[in-house]
């Protein structure tokens, strides 16, 4: 067969090409050509090596390069043990007939999103009328450098019970600045999404870190700073400062986290010192 494969070569009904792509990821192929045809370039199970042009055979075993991990993940075994009761009630059945289209999935997803939206959306306007608080926070994803504002409600529910609900996760306009208008815009937007109108934001006590725009938007409503960010704000001056009389005082936290460092890297780390 490789004496074959040689021939087509030579008469130009096979070539070479570099892989190119998502596959050829792994270094691997940076010595290796692949054998394909010269009609539509599909793959004929051989590649060739780069220095001493060897032919060797070969198959992609690859499919969805899942983690070993997700054996371990409760989803999966929810899926894994519907999939041997359809067996065990049915018989053997085609997967691909059991198994919804991905669209079928993405619309009953959005679906279920609507409903747990509205129930949400009830039960805060509910509460607004003794007043909740909203923590609201904008991170950035470093990844695909997108800007997005987290809202949680707070508030006691009817059997005096503290509930926290993640209200929404809103990408901000990439667009736009960071002002403290546009942020004020994205607040009410966001709310108005939920029902809680601007008539209603009396009701509201808004908690967030002391940036100075998120600080300006919320500045016409209730708004107090995160004691946590605070307190972290503190001590991140107190320690950057390092005036001779904080002297000890470094020494000690630097010692305590060499301390960690060294646990953590020895077995010991791994037998519940940490």
């Amino acid at each position: 067969m490789e004496e074959e494969v040689r021939e087509r070569l030579r008469s130009g009904e096979y070539r070479v090409k570099r892989k190119e792509g998502q596959a050829a990821k792994s270094h691997v192929w940076d010595n290796f050509c692949e054998v394909v045809s010269a009609v539509d370039d599909s793959s004929i199970g051989y590649v060739k090596c780069n220095s001493c042009d060897k032919l060797y055979k070969h198959e992609s075993h690859k499919t969805d390069l899942r983690p070993f991990d997700i054996v371990s993940g409760d989803g999966f075994r929810a899926v894994a043990q519907s999939l041997i009761n359809v067996g065990a009630r049915y018989g053997r059945v085609d997967a691909s007939s059991a198994l919804p289209h991905r669209q079928t999935v993405c619309d009953r997803a959005k679906a279920t999103a609507t409903d747990k939206k509205e129930i949400l959306a009830k039960e805060i306007n509910k509460a607004l009328d003794c007043g909740i608080a909203i923590t609201t926070d904008m991170w950035t994803d470093d990844y695909n450098t997108r800007a997005y504002t987290a809202f949680t409600g707070h508030f006691v529910s009817e059997d005096c019970k503290l509930k926290s609900r993640v209200i929404t996760t809103a990408e901000f306009d990439s667009t736009l600045k960071k002002t403290a208008y546009n942020l004020h815009e994205q607040v009410i937007e966001e709310l108005h999404d939920f029902g809680i109108e601007p008539e209603r934001l009396p009701k509201v006590m808004f908690v967030s870190d002391q940036a100075a725009n998120i600080n300006a938007a919320l500045r016409s409503h209730k708004w107090m700073p995160c004691a946590a960010h605070v307190i972290n704000i503190v001590l991140k001056h107190t320690f950057d400062v390092t005036p001779a009389y904080m002297h000890d005082v470094s020494h000690v936290i630097d010692k305590c986290k060499s301390l960690v460092t060294y646990l953590k890297k020895s077995s010991r780390g791994d037998r519940g010192w940490l």
